[in-house]
């Protein structure tokens, strides 16, 4: 799979996946809430190769394994950061982490789209 290939997927899931934290965020009932969140999970989960992927092909063969052992480490770090972040932000009310975590992936959607339409043009 091509690197720009790749990107506009991720561009993509980003995008389903901030929609998907927005109706977790939203919802009410439990048993709606319960099915997209494991939708939503399922879309994290397909973040992760991808992201992989991009980082592997931006390396060089002898630097590798170090990239992908310090991508490895900051993805450890984030979630623990992470979970803890959302842990303090709970307090403010159960559905915030999920709003707080739709707008990222949007950003994060539109940021990697403009990178993809910026390397076209140049």
């Amino acid at each position: 799979m091509k690197n720009t290939t790749i990107k506009k997927t991720l561009v993509y899931v980003y995008a389903l996946t901030s929609i998907v934290a927005f109706l977790v965020a939203g919802t009410k009932e439990l048993l709606f809430f319960v099915i997209v969140a494991i939708l939503y999970f399922a879309l994290v989960a397909i973040v992760t190769p991808l992201q992989q992927q991009i980082v592997s092909l931006q390396t060089t063969p002898k630097s590798n394994g170090q990239i992908m052992g310090f991508y490895s480490s900051v993805n450890s770090l984030g979630m623990v950061c992470g979970s803890l972040f959302a842990g303090f932000i709970y307090d403010l009310g159960p559905s915030i982490s999920f709003l707080i975590t739709a707008i990222c992936f949007l950003c994060i959607a539109v940021l990697i789209g403009l990178t993809n339409r910026l390397s076209m043009k140049g």
